[in-house]
Parts: structure tokens; sequence; C-alpha cells
């Protein structure tokens, strides 16, 4: 049986969703397994806050706040499973970010998750998981939330 890389910076980037919590329980047993450092990195894009921004006055913040403790979380059950952890709020645009904060660690792997909406929404609105797995030099781990079957 093989044996995973030596992998010594494990990236995980959140938003807080559901999807990236999936993603994150593996980046946690990749992190755990394989005695890696994990960086979290959560980017709030300031265009989404732009355009929101004529809805609801304070959107960039509340994105800061949600992705800080999108984060904290991530700190507390890294610490809780004896992880070494650095916890990085950014803004940008998410994926060109998110590689830039790999280079910027020395992440050896990503771990992205994927909201698995379909290959037209994707081209639609874009895939943040698709662009760092087309643009990375280095593993991406893309976590998707399984499909259940009709009965």
């Amino acid at each position: 049986m093989h044996e995973l890389p030596n992998y010594r910076t494990i990236l995980f980037a959140t938003d807080g969703s559901d999807c990236a919590a999936l993603a994150e329980a593996h980046a946690l047993a990749l992190a755990r397994q394989t005695g890696a450092r994990l960086e979290g990195v959560c980017v709030v894009d300031r265009r989404v806050a732009t355009q929101l921004g004529a809805l609801a006055p304070g959107v960039l913040e509340e994105l800061k706040r949600d992705g800080q403790l999108a984060l904290d979380r991530l700190a507390q059950r890294a610490h809780q499973a004896s992880i070494d952890v650095g916890v990085h709020l950014a803004e940008g645009h998410v994926g060109p970010t998110i590689l830039s904060e790999a280079a910027r660690l020395g992440a050896d792997m990503i771990v992205v998750g994927s909201h698995g909406q379909g290959t037209l929404l994707d081209v639609l609105m874009g895939s943040v998981s698709l662009y760092v797995l087309h643009h990375s030099s280095i593993p991406i781990c893309i976590v998707r939330p399984s499909r259940q079957k009709a009965s």
C-alpha cells in the first residue's frame, strides 16, 4: 500500500458554506494523517460586496465577519485535533487569491470544496474550484457533496 506524500503545508480555502465544511473535514484529516500544518484561507471578493452594496449597507464588513467566523471555527477544530494551524482573511478575486496565498504560505496541496452546481452554471457563474484546478502547480483536492441516488 502506498503512503501519502510528505505534505508540510496544506492550504484549505473556505467560504463558510456547507460544501466548505465537508472539505474542511477532508483538510483536517489530511493534515492529521500527514502531520502537515493547515493554513485556512477565506477570500472576500470586494466585487461581490460592491454589487450587493446597493441592497445592503455594510456588506463588505459582514462578509469579512462571516469569513473570520469560519476561520475561527477551523482553528478551534484544528487545535482540538492537535493540528498546527494558521488562518488568513484575504481580499481579492477568489481563485487567483487562493493561488497567491498558497504560494506565499508555501503550500504543498490545496483543499477546496465544490458546490457541484453543474457545468452550465459553472460556466455562467464561474467555478472557484475549477479555476484553482486549472491554474495551480501543486496538487488539488476538490471535495464535492455526495450525489443521492433517486429511489
